[in-house]
C-alpha cells in the first residue's frame, strides 16, 4: 500500500448546494417569439454561471449552482435591444420583451454577447466565459453548453463525436487533438466555434450532409509562441509528474512539442490516440495494435483507482509540425513515442476442508511485469478546394513488449514470458475532383501488418500445488 505525502497542502470544503432554475420565454413587442436569442446568468460579480439560447418559440431554460444571493440576467439579440434584468437566487420563471433596435440613435452601445449564432456556427466568446479556475482548453470545453469531454480526451458534441478539431481553421493533429485540448492555455484563446453540421471536404459542402460537428479554436494572437511547464513531487514513496509543453501557431506554420512522464499510475498516453471518424471519406489507419491471442497469467485488479497499487515508469513524447503551401495546401508530419515499464503483484490465501480432514492452506503470490514501447510517424500531404480533394498518408508505427509474470502456489513456482514486438505500415490515398458537376474519385491502400508472439513459460511441480493427494480422498469417500 502506498503512503503519499506531497510537498503541497490544499484543504476543500464542500458546500450543499440547491440547483437553480430559470426559465422563461423572449418576445418582441406584437407578441412574437424571438428565436436564437441568447440568455447569460452571472453572478454579482459578472462571472458566468450558464448560458443558452431561445427555442423556436422563445423559450429557455437554464440550471446552475450558485450560493450568491442576487444573479444577473442578460438577454441579447442582434435585431433587438439586449435587456439586463437582476433577481433574486431562486427557482422562477420569467418573461422578457425585447424592443427592435431604432435606426436613429443619437448614443451607439455596443455590448459584446458571449455567444453568438451565425448560421451553423455557435461563437463562444471565451473571454467572457471563462473563470478562474480554467487554466487549459479542456477546462474551459467542459462547461460549454451541449459539448462533452469524455473521460479519454474525445469531444463529443450533442452526443455526437465531434470529426474535425481546428485551431485557426488548422487540423494540425488530424485526429490526436487531446494533447492540445490539455495543454493550449486559455489565455490564448480569444473565441470557440462549434461548427454544427461540418462537412470538412469542402467539394461535398452543401452536396452532402454530415451529422457531426467541428470545433475551431480562435486565437487572439494569430502569431503564438507559449509553453507550459509542470512539475510535482511527493515523498514516501518518491513520486514525481512532470509536464512541458511548447506550442507554435502561425498563418502558415503550426507545431506543438509534448513531454510528458510520471510514476504515479496517471494515464499519459489516452491523448495520443487518434478520434477521426472513420466514414466513407476519410483514412482508416491500423494506428493500434491488435490483441494478442495470447498472454501472460494476469491478476483481478481491486475495485480501487489503479494510482493506489500500480508501481509504474511513463514517458510520453509528440512533435508536430503543419506547414501550408496555400489556403487549400497542407504538409503535415507527426511523431509520438511512448515507454511504461509496470509492477504490481497480489497475494492470497485460500483454506479448505472436507468432512474427513482439512485441506492444506494454499498460498498464492503473483508477480508481474510489464514493459511496453510504442513509436508512431505520420506524414500528410492534403489538398482541400472547392473542385478538388487529395489526401495521402504514411503511417509508420513500432511497438515492442515483454510481459513477464512470476506465479507461487505454496512451493510449486511458474514463469512465463511473452514478447511481443510488432510493426506496422500504411499508405492510403484518396483523389477526388469534381468535373462539369461530376465527381472522379479514386482510392489505394497499401498495408502490412506484422505481429509476432514468442511466449516461454518455466514450471518447478517439486510437489503438488496443495501438498495434498485427493486420490486418497476419493478412495476414502
Amino acid at each position: 500500500m502506498r503512503l503519499y505525502l506531497f510537498l503541497f497542502f490544499q484543504f476543500s470544503f464542500l458546500l450543499v448546494q440547491s440547483q437553480t432554475k430559470i426559465s422563461g420565454i423572449m418576445t418582441d413587442s406584437t407578441n412574437t417569439p424571438i428565436e436564437n436569442a441568447t440568455v447569460v446568468i452571472e453572478d454579482t460579480t459578472n462571472q458566468v454561471l450558464c448560458f443558452g439560447f431561445t427555442d423556436a418559440e422563445g423559450q429557455f431554460n437554464l440550471v446552475f449552482n450558485s450560493s450568491t444571493q442576487f444573479v444577473k440576467v442578460k438577454v441579447s439579440n442582434m435585431a433587438f435591444q439586449p435587456l439586463e434584468r437582476i433577481i433574486e437566487n431562486k427557482t422562477q420563471k420569467l418573461t422578457f420583451v425585447l424592443q427592435l433596435v431604432s435606426n436613429e440613435l443619437d448614443e451607439l452601445s455596443v455590448y459584446i454577447k458571449p455567444i453568438q449564432m451565425r448560421g451553423d456556427t455557435i461563437e463562444f466568446d471565451t473571454g467572457r466565459l471563462k473563470s478562474k479556475e480554467d487554466i487549459v482548453l479542456a477546462d474551459l470545453l467542459k462547461r460549454l453548453p451541449g459539448v462533452e469531454l469524455e473521460s479519454n480526451g474525445s469531444i463529443k458534441y450533442q452526443g455526437k463525436p465531434i470529426n474535425k478539431f481546428y485551431v485557426e481553421g488548422k487540423d494540425l493533429m488530424e485526429g490526436s487533438y487531446g494533447q492540445i485540448v490539455s495543454s493550449l492555455s486559455v489565455d490564448e484563446i480569444a473565441k470557440i466555434q462549434v461548427l454544427e453540421r461540418h462537412q470538412p471536404i469542402k467539394l461535398f459542402r452543401n452536396k452532402i450532409s454530415n451529422e457531426n460537428a467541428g470545433i475551431n479554436v480562435v486565437l487572439y494572437d494569430k502569431k503564438v509562441k507559449t509553453g507550459r511547464l509542470e512539475v510535482q513531487t511527493g515523498y514516501r514513496p518518491i513520486l514525481w509528474n512532470s509536464n512541458t509543453s511548447r506550442i507554435h501557431f502561425s498563418d502558415k506554420n503550426q507545431s506543438l512539442h509534448l513531454l510528458k512522464a510520471n510514476n504515479t499510475a496517471q494515464d499519459i498516453i489516452t491523448e495520443q490516440q487518434s478520434f477521426s471518424l472513420q466514414d466513407g471519406f476519410d483514412n482508416n489507419l491500423i494506428e493500434n495494435i491488435a490483441t494478442p491471442l495470447i498472454s501472460t497469467t494476469k491478476i483481478t485488479y481491486p475495485n480501487i483507482d489503479r494510482v493506489r497499487f500500480v508501481n509504474n515508469r511513463s514517458i510520453a513524447g509528440s512533435t508536430n509540425f503543419l506547414k501550408s503551401f496555400s489556403k487549400d495546401r497542407e504538409n503535415k508530419f507527426n511523431l509520438s513515442l511512448y515507454r511504461n515499464d509496470e509492477n504490481y503483484n497480489s497475494k492470497s490465501n485460500q483454506s479448505f476442508g472436507t468432512v474427513f480432514s482439512e485441506i492444506p492452506a494454499i498460498n498464492k503470490e503473483i508477480d508481474i511485469i510489464e514493459q511496453s514501447t510504442q513509436i508512431k510517424l505520420k506524414h500528410t500531404l492534403l489538398r482541400n478546394s472547392d473542385l478538388l480533394y487529395s489526401k495521402n498518408i504514411t503511417f509508420l508505427r513500432f511497438n515492442s513488449g515483454l510481459d513477464h509474470s512470476s506465479t507461487l502456489v505454496n512451493k510449486s513456482a511458474f514463469e512465463e514470458e511473452l514478447n511481443k514486438p510488432a510493426i506496422a505500415f500504411e499508405n492510403n490515398y484518396k483523389y477526388i475532383k469534381n468535373i462539369n458537376d461530376n465527381n472522379i474519385s479514386f482510392y489505394s491502400r497499401i498495408k502490412y501488418d506484422g505481429i509476432r508472439r514468442v511466449y516461454q513459460t518455466r514450471q518447478d511441480s517439486s510437489q503438488l500445488i496443495t501438498g495434498y493427494d485427493f486420490r486418497s480422498y476419493r478412495q476414502r469417500f
